[in-house]
């Protein structure tokens, strides 16, 4: 692998973007991954929302 050394004139770019605005399905908190699998019913009343945005 090579680095390359930048002289002059580079500068950063940061893109930014909100996943709910595109289409992506948004990952959830540890906390909610947890009762998903902890709770039954809990799973079973997110369950049809996941289904819909993933379409």
């Amino acid at each position: 692998n090579l680095d390359y050394v930048i002289v002059s004139g580079a500068r950063r770019q940061e893109n930014r973007w909100d996943p709910t605005e595109n289409g992506q399905i948004v990952p959830e908190t540890k906390e909610t991954q947890k009762r998903l699998f902890d709770d039954a019913m809990f799973k079973l009343e997110h369950k049809t929302g996941d289904e819909d945005a993933s379409k």
